[in-house]
């Protein structure tokens, strides 16, 4: 909240996990600081305090220390091992106090304090130390035994993760038992492609190991291939190491480029290392029309709730769609290194089930969402998955993923362009990305020009008057109205809507109307009530967009088939 007053940019979700657990732990303390005040004050009177009650109050203080410490760990802020070591000296210290302040000795009381007879009990009380060489002894093996416990501690707590759909926590220690196969196979683990600027010619494998390849390659061509040597063409990948996943796991990811391919043509291909001959499954995709007649699919949020996605990815697939664009809030993982595990599920999932009838793989092409950055209006060095696992263009050998922007645009056949767009997530609405945008729709004269990201200029269930809604009107809404589009696609509200076509924020019968709203996946809200939206339905679904010459059809899909569908002229 003082971050909000001041202007200052909001922190990563797992950034306010960490500040809340924090003030969880100093509020703990607080509390305990008061309680351990009060029972000194109002046991002043007596000459000995019961062990219990020692006990108990030095354990939750002890445990509070250790809790408050080792979160720094968990977090990835400082390596367990140095929060281990911490909290081992701060534990072992009130340890050390208490020890030779108090210690356990054993006293006869009689009865007859309470009115008995001559009955008598042992009863332990607090009094001052007398050490021997014994007890030092079995408090050096204490000491050890204690260190190695909150190292142990210490490790299995760190690399936190938080996901959400469905919501999911995980640690180095519960993760040590799951199965990694991209730490456990030398072929590749992931394998999957996005689509390049021009989707007739141009497409960019992508694929991960936990192993570094000594030549990482893709082996393509217009014809299948039981040997990698027949295939007639080669592109070596570029190499990328994420070291910053965990300080057990390491990844690799590679991008081979392949340009110059044919148009309207199937692709057979491989990848893998040349140098030790471990290859993946033979793949096959399909490149983009010169011509006018294609059809793609695009939605958003989709998370990994699997009783809702894979019904929806299964009718998706089954369109046989040349690409599918996602508009954000793909995962779930929410920027934070520890959950890359929730990434392998996501990427396992589409590799698997976004694959047509036909048997070709389905190109991605998406929009950063506030759940691959941890929040909005974030630093793209904050990001570690989302700009090193999709590619948009040729990096070469002197680009970081995570210097490209976070906007592109691409060409599908000869009459339509399509733009990926940021909406306030990393980059703003205005400044370079505005004056891309302009330059790009004034140097097009494509029949149709579409626009997908995912924070709504004209929302379904949010407050349209809060930010960044606002500043995404106010900067993007002149150019889309000056430049005629075609058609917009946004994300992020969790249901089906249709607005009325729109120009300068008013509904007009020559304007462009804004398809959403992202539930690709997870599940949906209500909508609220608001004058420009048409129709607004709380379901799970996705769009199946329908190219023929100068026509296009919108049809909004579930599981169960076609439920909305729209002419765009």
């Amino acid at each position: 909240q003082i971050q909000r007053m001041a202007g200052v940019h909001p922190q990563t979700y797992g950034e306010r996990i960490f500040t809340g657990f924090i003030g969880l732990i100093l509020g703990l303390q607080i509390v305990l600081t008061v309680g351990c005040i009060l029972f000194v004050k109002f046991s002043s009177g007596l000459k000995k305090i019961p062990l219990v009650l020692f006990r108990i109050a030095k354990g939750l203080c002890i445990f509070s220390y250790i809790a408050f410490i080792i979160s720094f760990s968990s977090f990835d802020y400082l390596p367990w091992i140095v929060t281990g070591l911490l909290s081992s000296v701060v534990s072992l210290g009130m340890l050390y106090i208490s020890r030779n302040k108090f210690s356990l000795k054993k006293t006869w009381r009689y009865r007859e304090d309470f009115g008995a007879d001559d009955e008598s009990e042992v009863v332990e009380y607090l009094e001052p130390p007398n050490s021997s060489k014994k007890d030092m002894i079995i408090r050096s093996i204490k000491v050890i035994l204690w260190v190695l416990m909150v190292l142990l501690l210490a490790w299995g707590s760190s690399g936190f993760c938080f996901t959400f759909h469905p919501y999911s926590v995980s640690y180095t220690i519960t993760r040590a038992f799951e199965y990694d196969k991209c730490e456990s196979i030398h072929e590749p683990c992931h394998v999957y492609v996005t689509v390049g600027e021009d989707l007739s010619n141009e497409m960019i494998v992508h694929f991960h190991s936990g192993k570094k390849y000594e030549t990482p390659v893709v082996y393509f061509d217009t014809i299948s291939h039981n040997n990698t040597h027949d295939y007639r063409n080669i592109s070596v990948a570029y190499s990328n190491h994420i070291k910053e996943i965990s300080w057990y796991t390491t990844r690799y990811v590679y991008y081979a480029y392949l340009t110059g391919l044919k148009s309207d043509t199937t692709y057979y291909f491989v990848a893998g290392d040349s140098t030790q001959s471990v290859y993946s499954e033979r793949k096959m995709i399909k490149t983009g029309p010169t011509g006018n007649k294609f059809s793609y699919i695009t939605g958003g949020d989709m998370g990994a709730e699997k009783d809702i996605l894979s019904p929806l990815t299964k009718a998706a697939s089954d369109q046989e769609p040349l690409f599918a664009s996602i508009g954000g809030d793909i995962a779930y993982a929410n920027g934070i290194p520890g959950c890359y595990r929730r990434w392998d599920w996501w990427l396992d999932l589409w590799e698997n089930e976004m694959v047509t009838p036909l048997g070709y793989s389905i190109p991605i092409l998406t929009s950063i969402g506030n759940h691959e950055a941890g929040g909005e209006r974030k630093k793209a060095s904050q990001m570690l998955f989302y700009p090193n696992y999709f590619v948009y263009e040729n990096l070469g050998e002197s680009k970081d993923p995570r210097e490209l922007p976070t906007y592109h645009k691409h060409y599908v056949g000869s009459n339509t362009l399509f733009l990926s767009l940021d909406s306030e997530i990393i980059a703003t609405a205005g400044g370079e990305q505005k004056e891309w945008l302009r330059d790009t729709l004034s140097e097009n004269d494509r029949h149709f020009k579409l626009a997908m990201y995912h924070i709504g200029i004209y929302p379904s269930r949010r407050n349209p008057l809060d930010e960044p809604h606002i500043t995404l009107r106010n900067e993007w809404v002149p150019i889309f109205d000056e430049f005629s589009m075609s058609a917009i696609f946004e994300n992020h509200d969790h249901l089906f809507k249709k607005t009325y076509p729109m120009i300068n924020s008013e509904i007009n019968q020559n304007g462009t109307v804004y398809y959403g709203d992202g539930s690709f996946g997870v599940g949906p809200h209500q909508a609220s009530d608001y004058d420009y939206l048409e129709k607004a339905i709380s379901k799970s679904f996705f769009f199946n967009i329908e190219v023929d010459g100068d026509s296009m059809k919108v049809n909004a899909m579930d599981s169960e088939g076609i439920f909305d569908t729209s002419e765009v002229n």
